[in-house]
């Protein structure tokens, strides 16, 4: 059996259109959009991996700055050499227009569409413009247009500050596309030097407490069929001994991703930032085996490991896995991490034993 990778490639950099004020990409400051991924640099990576079963993501910044016909060429250069890779792409969709419709109906088998949109217009007030000017109607727009055109979706709504106590209006927004096929309640979980939060920020417990009341909403609208939603999903299929997909509650964390920026920096998961998270750099790799383990970081590997080793003797570490190391990380002096996760999932158990 092939092992598996996740790629996360950087393709335009950190360079975005928007400027959402939480942005960890911009933080980095790495490189412009005239400084990309090029197709030189895919054909060497796709040789590395062509013996690993791949999900291959066009991430930034924003993708969409570069153009379809890139795309195209890039998709076609990885199966080219590995017939078992599956493409995605994650959008702020601002820039969804007719010709990036024709990419993905053209490409519907091998390419799935994921939009970031943080909730309704009073939810989503981190995700401005450069000019600081709302996103959330243009996205709504566009995101109806792919459903006019039958392109199913899927969606990453950043939890931040701005969403505490808003969740029904959340349900409700996602609950109107019909064309969302699964959501992930991605948690904002920034901290700064000091200990102290962010004013976009949102501590551990503040998310899985807005996750049970999402979750409350789901049980009582019936909510099963129409999305599913991270990381509820893999909870509930971790209770019932289904493996999760999703790297936060699986065995197949940190080591099972790369991030690839175009100066051919590799760095884990691209929730480290760039030294952190650095485990090695195209054109100075013989093979994947050589880095995804961070044998070229020591600091990465030994934070790594010390963190699921203190998952040993928890009762709960069969349906958490050991959650989010790099969230972990930045909550390593507090047990306030654990302590919710560990609510959220007694809280899904509980409320899942009462409806099944």
């Amino acid at each position: 059996m092939k092992k598996q990778l996740v790629i996360i490639l950087k393709n335009p950099g950190t360079s975005c259109n928007i400027g959402c004020v939480y942005c960890a990409e911009e933080r980095k400051k790495y490189v412009s959009v005239d400084n990309i991924i090029t197709e030189d640099q895919i054909r060497e990576l796709t040789e590395l991996t062509k013996e690993y079963s791949l999900n291959v993501l066009f991430h930034g910044g924003e993708p969409t700055l570069l153009n379809c016909e890139y795309y195209q060429r890039v998709m076609d250069i990885f199966q080219n050499v590995n017939d078992d890779v599956y493409f995605g792409i994650q959008t702020n969709a601002t820039r969804i227009n007719e010709e990036w419709i024709e990419l993905f109906k053209r490409n519907k088998k091998r390419l799935g569409i994921s939009v970031s949109l943080d909730g309704p217009n009073e939810v989503n007030k981190f995700r401005l413009t450069k000019d600081k000017k709302e996103t959330y109607e243009l996205v709504k727009s566009n995101v109806k247009l792919m459903g006019e055109n039958g392109i199913k979706i899927g969606m990453i709504c950043t939890i931040v500050s701005t969403a505490l106590g808003k969740e029904k209006e959340l349900y409700d927004m996602l609950n109107a596309f019909d064309n969302l096929q699964f959501v992930k309640l991605n948690p904002c979980m920034d901290r700064n030097e000091d200990g102290t939060v962010p004013i976009w920020g949102v501590t551990p417990q503040q998310y899985f407490d807005f996750v049970n009341n999402f979750f409350n909403i789901m049980v009582k609208e019936s909510a099963w069929t129409k999305f599913y939603v991270e990381p509820i999903i893999s909870i509930l299929k971790n209770l019932q001994g289904v493996n999760s997909f999703f790297c936060n509650y699986s065995e197949k964390k940190c080591t099972n991703f790369i991030s690839v920026y175009p100066d051919g920096t590799i760095t884990s998961c691209d929730n480290f930032n760039l030294q952190n998270g650095f485990i090695g750099k195209l054109g100075e790799i013989d093979n994947m085996e050589s880095i995804v383990h961070f044998q070229n970081n020591s600091g990465l590997k030994e934070a790594y490991y010390e963190l699921l080793l203190k998952c040993k003797n928890c009762e709960h570490k069969n349906i958490c896995s050991g959650g989010c190391i790099a969230a972990r990380q930045r909550y390593a002096d507090t047990d306030e991490y654990c302590t919710g996760i560990k609510s959220m999932i007694d809280h899904i158990k509980e409320v899942y034993a009462s409806v099944k």
